[in-house]
């Protein structure tokens, strides 16, 4: 990737410790779940985004992990779609107003004859517009969230993907992808998911519509420093 999703991933992969969920699977006995009981910070909730990357809040105490794709994956304006190494004519992108659909056929050396990919395939949400791809989409698989799980180091089988199309912009959002609570002050990241992560601290400042994040644990990281995070309340 470019780059990481946000300074939260990049911390997981310094310290080592960004698994799959599929590669090794814990039994129930083995599982520790933490519960979030501390009070929400009502000002925290929504989303927040720099432009490459971003988190999304949620009274649920889940976090969402955003991120802008485009560099990776974009749809044009004639319907086609890049990605990072070729244009998908629009022929292989189908939409109806409710669905993007796009595939990718290419020849298997191992089989010996073509095989069809499938890219994405998301559904809007937002409703009908046979106008228009722009809109927002409940993402439901395809190569391109594969390809961004597996760089996560994350399985995609427990997660949910929204998506956004604005012109030749391709948002992606993890939904609930870690756990978070309130404590003195700071954010504390975690996953009821994904086994091994350690507690992520950072603190956190408002002021209106910006939100700065520092990395708390800079000790886990044999003393990396860790810039600031600064987003800006993303409304769509």
């Amino acid at each position: 990737m470019k780059k990481f999703l946000c300074v939260l991933i990049s911390a997981f992969c310094l310290t080592g410790c960004l698994c799959s969920c599929s590669d090794e699977k814990e039994s129930s006995e083995s599982t520790s779940i933490r519960i979030s009981t501390a009070p929400l910070d009502e000002k925290l909730l929504g989303d927040w985004y720099n432009g490459t990357a971003g988190y999304r809040f949620g009274d649920n105490r889940k976090i969402g992990l955003i991120y802008n794709f485009s560099d990776r994956g974009h749809f044009t304006a004639d319907g086609a779609l890049q990605t990072a190494n070729a244009l998908i004519p629009k022929e292989n992108v189908s939409y109806d107003g409710k669905k993007i659909y796009a595939t990718n056929d290419a020849y298997n050396e191992e089989v010996g004859q073509v095989l069809t990919s499938v890219l994405i395939d998301m559904d809007r949400v937002d409703g009908e517009n046979p106008d228009t791809l722009d809109g927002e989409y409940t993402i439901n698989g395809g190569i391109i969230v594969d390809v961004l799980t597996k760089e996560l180091g994350i399985s995609a089988e427990n997660l949910l993907f929204e998506g956004i199309v604005d012109g030749e912009t391709l948002i992606i959002t993890i939904v609930d992808a870690f756990d978070y609570e309130i404590v003195d002050g700071k954010i504390e990241i975690f996953s009821n998911i994904i086994q091994g992560i350690p507690d992520m601290d950072y603190t956190y400042a408002i002021d209106g519509d910006t939100l700065t994040m520092t990395y708390a644990n800079t000790e886990d990281m044999s003393g990396a420093d860790m810039p600031a995070e600064v987003y800006t309340r993303f409304e769509h």
